[in-house]
């Protein structure tokens, strides 16, 4: 028993540092984004009068993005886009953890089952188990995994430049104002 359990953990250590290793923080400006995107990465480009652009990554520098989208190249300068996400892959990821899942669980039970009838404790036996409880749940760790729509933001444009002006009624027992508040 303690072996299944080390192949347990050492299984859902693993699951854990790929999660850890995906969550990389979004970058502030288009020359910290020429390390992050690399040529024919799939991204999704929101330019500055809200439109969502699908395309694949052609060339990017200090001040130029260019997608192809649907066979034309598109070029984005830097002030244009305001925000670049890539598609997470959840359909991919969901059937590799039901896998892993499913095959632990059924290697686990397959390993610790008293040979009265049937030996699976054997490793045959474990493999066969493992491998059929570990296809059903590749198919659950699938259907979920496809019906989770995400995606990772690269770059986001902060609001520099951005004016506010707040107008505050203020009433007292001592009187009546306003309290104007003026940001750039």
């Amino acid at each position: 028993m303690p072996k299944q359990t080390s192949v347990a953990g050492v299984l859902v250590t693993l699951l854990s540092l790929s999660a850890a290793a995906n969550a990389q923080p979004q970058v502030a400006s288009f020359a910290e984004l020429q390390g992050r995107v690399k040529i024919g990465d799939a991204v999704n480009v929101t330019d500055d009068a809200g439109k969502t652009i699908k395309g694949n990554v052609e060339q990017v520098s200090d001040t130029m993005l260019v997608l192809r989208s649907d066979g034309n190249d598109l070029p984005l300068p830097v002030l244009k886009v305001q925000r670049i996400s890539r598609p997470v892959r959840t359909l991919r990821n969901g059937a590799f953890i039901g896998l892993a899942a499913g095959f632990t669980i059924g290697a686990i039970t397959a390993g610790s089952s008293s040979c009265s009838y049937l030996c699976l404790s054997s490793p045959a036996g474990i493999l066969l188990i493992g491998g059929l409880v570990g296809a059903a749940g590749m198919g659950t760790g699938a259907a979920v995994g496809g019906s989770i729509h995400r995606e990772h933001v690269i770059f986001e444009r902060t609001a520099t430049g951005h004016r506010e002006v707040a107008v505050v009624p203020l009433v007292s027992r001592a009187g009546a104002g306003l309290r104007v508040d003026i940001g750039f």
